[in-house]
């Protein structure tokens, strides 16, 4: 294996990791950056679904990784 393999398949492992370990935490990030007290049922449904938190696992990681080979590291 040629070292820039070596290199692919260490970033792809650390960045499956990464999203395993974001996964593994409890909540997402639509309940971290709203009070959701204060939020209707039907509009957080509705955020989940636009950034994609309601489709499978699989689905996300893939999107994720779409992302990541594009360096698209979300919005600041």
């Amino acid at each position: 294996m040629t070292d820039a393999r070596r290199v692919v398949a260490a970033v792809v492992a650390a960045a499956s990791i990464a999203f395993l370990l974001l996964h593994l935490a409890p909540g997402d990030p639509i309940t971290a950056m709203a009070d959701m007290a204060r939020i209707p049922p039907n509009l957080r449904s509705a955020w989940r679904a636009e950034h994609g938190f309601d489709q499978p696992l699989l689905v996300q990681y893939g999107r994720w990784m779409a992302h990541m080979a594009t360096l698209d590291f979300g919005f600041a």
